[in-house]
């Protein structure tokens, strides 16, 4: 799906409040039961201090969010002088968790982040730390702050303006589309920031059937290019530790069907190859419509066969194949 931002928030370049060095940390403000800010410092009953652990680092545990938040930043304690930070329009919402966020000034009362509603260790990040012109700020669970809980989406953003969306779960992603010939891979529909961008490990050029190394905030500037011609592809993009990777195969997925989980997993066809990711030095069995096993390893690449029906194994996972 193709879609083209509308609006985006202004950079912060001057901030009120305490969001530089030798000001107080921010606050938490939590909203209320309506989703709204109060209308002023007077009316807050939900704010929540946050501790300065490092140069425009701050932090505050176990807070309970259930209607949403903002942050805020004062000129000195009790000042009517303040300021509420949430999330441009831009950036994927709810917030998403484990992941880091972007922050811009607040207008409306009713422009609160929205997350999922739960207890949450809070980091806020400012702008001369995260060296990208944005605040930023990261929730994980409380109780599992080394739980990962990927984002829905990977985005291929192109022009700056333009992407196009892969969904997917547990860090694996995958679509047919269009490529752009030139795009950035990212998790939120923005390039500007090299927070969100997996850029590429070493070469630039994606081809066809090869995964290409990604690196989370390496070469942000670089643009991955496709030189593929006109059509649709089949994309997979990996964000898990170790296999970040982008992959694009001519082959349509209609081929493929998961017949049980496949978590993690992706299998597609090209030219009667079986292509597996997310499943390295996993076994395989691919079996033909008789039930007779015509491959046995721990290959990614299986193939090529003579068209037909195929049931491929790999590890506890069953996908059915139409070559």
């Amino acid at each position: 799906m193709k879609r083209t931002v509308l609006s985006i928030c202004t950079m912060v370049l001057s901030i009120a409040g305490a969001m530089s060095q030798n000001q107080n940390p921010p606050c938490i403000v939590l909203a209320d039961t309506d989703g709204t800010l109060p209308d002023t410092v007077v009316d807050l009953k939900n704010k929540i201090p946050m501790t300065t652990v490092g140069q425009s680092t701050y932090e505050a545990k176990g807070v309970d969010i259930e209607h949403g938040f903002a942050f805020m930043g004062e000129s000195s304690a009790g000042s009517e002088t303040f300021s509420f930070y949430t999330m441009p329009e831009w950036a994927v919402t709810p917030a998403l968790v484990s992941f880091s966020n972007p922050l811009c000034v607040s207008m409306k009362r009713d422009e609160v982040i929205d997350v999922t509603p739960g207890t949450y260790d809070v980091t806020f990040v400012g702008r001369d730390a995260t060296g990208d012109g944005y605040h930023m700020f990261k929730l994980v669970p409380s109780d599992n702050p080394q739980e990962v809980i990927y984002p829905a989406s990977i985005f291929l953003v192109s022009g700056g303006s333009t992407w196009l969306v892969l969904d997917g779960s547990d860090g694996v992603y995958q679509g047919d589309i269009v490529v752009p010939s030139s795009f950035k891979v990212s998790y939120e529909p923005y390039s500007g920031a090299a927070t969100f961008i997996y850029g590429p490990a070493s070469s630039t050029v994606v081809q066809d059937n090869v995964a290409l190394p990604l690196s989370y905030k390496v070469n942000t500037d670089a643009a991955i290019n496709y030189a593929s011609g006109s059509g649709t592809r089949h994309v997979t993009v990996d964000i898990r530790p170790g296999s970040e990777s982008i992959r694009i195969s001519t082959a349509a997925t209609s081929a493929v069907e998961n017949v049980e989980s496949g978590r993690g997993v992706s299998v597609y066809t090209d030219g009667g190859v079986v292509y597996v990711d997310g499943a390295e030095a996993v076994s395989k069995t691919l079996l033909n419509i008789s039930g007779m096993p015509v491959y046995s390893g721990n290959a990614d690449a299986i193939g090529p066969f003579t068209s037909g029906m195929y049931i491929l194994k790999v590890g506890d996972d069953v996908f059915k194949i139409a070559l």
